[in-house]
């Protein structure tokens, strides 16, 4: 162990840096890597043994027999058709070390990098991989060439050329025969003044060789494994060892990822209200409170430069000026408090529901994991989170504030030009029917884009964990092109959202300007029974009503859209925790009475 021996194979790999020396291997040549750590997919058990290759049903067959799968396959319920989850879930480590070999025996490759494919398997299945696909005269490799890591002794003499390394340097080389043969000279040298008889019965003298060969050590007890690799040594094999099918247990279940869920329809008012207890009671309080409060004001000091402007005499300048610029200073503050309460109360409710979607992760039971991609998770806990983070404060903000606004000016607008109303109310509905086919159209886009993200992560993160394995393989660009597809199947949802947005600003343009249109027109003939002044304002709220309904329209589907990255989180919020955490009895404070 630490020896380097699984260094030498990413050495091999090109994984590690080349400080000195130089690594050759045949241009052309076919890398079949299978690692310490088995590397599967989320895939089914015969796409991770096939590996996008063309499927050859007899060798397929061959290998899952010299692989001791073959029994494995009778305990799945889809046999080798069965999903396998993130990281082989639901198989144990020796299926999992076996699928990754059978991988590599199946891609038919020219050389072959073993990293201890036999360390998480029991014995009799040892030593049929060994008799099956390794050994140099009966395996399906027999005609590769093979660089087996281990630290198993009984595999010793089936090997062609046997390299000890001892802390990142080569002990010892050459064949079993070659090193015994050595192993026997320096003991002999070691005890040439010794009385004792220079030979001892075959099997026990092997046992200390091999282990002088492996740990420079010449006495001590029998080391297990070489006497393990006596025995093997010692006794005929009549055949083949058929492994004995090992007990289906939990962790072997047949566990399908599940199917993400997609909302339809309208974002649920229950949704909304857990937002606002999460923000709290008296944030929502206040900045509802100081966006009424801005506008307020806001029409306020128009009213009062109006009649300022109406003034004839230039003596109470002072006394508008110092009115109005108390207006002013009353609308710093009070925009001051809504940025604060729009930032603060996000952000607490942001905060809230991420420590109840963490809570209620961590709490999560297993089966809970095993049927759920981790991209699934990440996306709730980065783009999800994120959205609350910081487009949700953007959005509320100027969704309550044109809100106001609009009510402020119809109301002004209604003052001066009360015929505006007739016209005002039609267009109101066209803009309810725009809206309502917009935003239905937008959350949906919204939610299967976000449902298409999930795939992208996982992808990644399965990637990431396998990048030693495809680079050897030499698939980089199947996986480049499969993280493509779900790279565009996201943007088949993203964009079309985009160019939603571009139809809704075209029709609120239009109406915008019809209502500017009939507000110039109504004020030109109002002309009579309204001061210039008066028809300056009642223009000037026209135009800003058009604004105001526009940024309406637009934020309140941003608000919906950005609402679903609530409704996703608190999906996971309601998982079924594995138990209670907190039990409600005490323990005794004698307690223990006893022992």
């Amino acid at each position: 162990v630490g020896s380097g021996k699984s260094s030498l194979l990413s050495a091999l790999l090109g994984e590690m840096e080349c400080v000195s020396g130089r690594v050759n291997i045949r241009c052309g040549a076919n890398i079949a890597y299978v690692p310490q750590l088995a590397w599967i997919q989320n895939a089914t058990l015969k796409d991770n043994i096939v590996f996008g290759h063309p499927l050859d049903a007899k060798l397929y067959n061959r290998v899952l027999k010299a692989c001791a799968l073959k029994q494995d396959l009778l305990t799945l319920s889809a046999g080798d058709q069965t999903e396998i989850g993130e990281k082989g879930i639901n198989l144990s480590g020796g299926q999992k070390q076996r699928v990754s070999l059978a991988r590599a025996v199946y891609s038919d490759a020219d050389l072959y990098l073993l990293d201890d494919p036999l360390s998480a398997v029991d014995s009799h299945v040892g030593k049929h991989i060994m008799d099956e696909v390794l050994d140099s005269k009966t395996g399906l490799l027999r005609n590769k060439t093979r660089i087996l890591v281990t630290n198993q002794l009984f595999v010793l003499p089936n090997v062609d050329l046997i390299v000890v390394l001892k802390e990142g340097k080569i002990g010892s080389i050459g064949t079993y025969e070659q090193l015994i043969l050595t192993a026997t000279t320096t003991r002999r040298r070691r005890h040439s003044s010794d009385a004792a008889p220079q030979h001892r019965p075959d099997p026990q003298y092997r046992v200390e060789l091999i282990r002088q060969i492996v740990t420079d050590k010449t006495d001590g007890d029998d080391d297990e494994e070489a006497a393990a690799l006596i025995r093997r040594r010692t006794t005929t094999s009549t055949g083949p060892t058929i492994p004995t099918p090992t007990p289906v247990g939990a962790e072997k279940k047949d566990i399908l990822v599940a199917a993400e869920s997609v909302e339809t329809g309208d974002v649920k008012l229950a949704v909304y209200a857990k937002y606002g207890r999460a923000m709290t009671p008296l944030w929502t309080a206040l900045i509802i409170f100081s966006y009424m409060a801005f506008n307020a004001v806001n029409s306020g000091s128009n009213f009062w430069l109006n009649a300022w402007s109406a003034e004839s005499s230039a003596d109470r300048n002072g006394y508008y000026l110092g009115i109005y610029a108390l207006f002013g200073v009353m609308q710093v503050c009070v925009v001051c408090m809504g940025w604060t309460s729009i930032i603060t109360g996000t952000l607490c409710a942001s905060k809230n529901l991420h420590e109840r979607l963490l809570r209620a992760t961590l709490h999560a039971p297993m089966s809970f994991f095993d049927t759920t991609p981790l991209g699934r998770v990440l996306n709730r806990f980065s783009k999800d989170i994120d959205i609350m983070d910081s487009s949700m404060q953007m959005t509320m903000r100027v969704l309550v504030n044109t809100s106001f606004q609009v009510l402020s000016t119809i109301v002004i607008i209604s003052i001066q030009t009360p015929i505006f109303l007739a016209v005002f109310f039609p267009v109101m509905i066209v803009y309810y029917f725009i809206q309502k086919f917009y935003v239905v159209t937008s959350r949906q886009l919204k939610r299967l884009e976000s449902i298409t993200r999930s795939p992208i992560y996982s992808h990644f993160g399965e990637t990431v964990n396998g990048v030693s394995t495809i680079r050897a393989y030499g698939v980089n660009d199947r996986f480049i092109r499969e993280s493509d597809a779900r790279v565009d199947r996201n943007q088949m949802c993203y964009y079309p959202n985009a160019i939603a947005n571009c139809w809704l600003q075209v029709r609120l343009e239009v109406l915008a300007n019809c209502l500017i249109f009939f507000a110039a027109l109504f004020a030109v003939l109002s002309k009579g029974s309204m001061n210039p002044g008066e028809i300056g304002l009642s223009i000037s709220y026209a135009m800003n009503i058009t604004l105001a309904l526009n940024a309406c329209v637009r934020m309140f589907a941003e608000m919906e859209n950005n609402v679903v990255a609530v409704e996703r989180v608190d999906e996971y919020c309601g998982v079924e925790s594995e138990a209670e955490w907190y039990s409600g009895q005490k323990i005794p404070d004698n307690w223990p009475n006893k022992g």
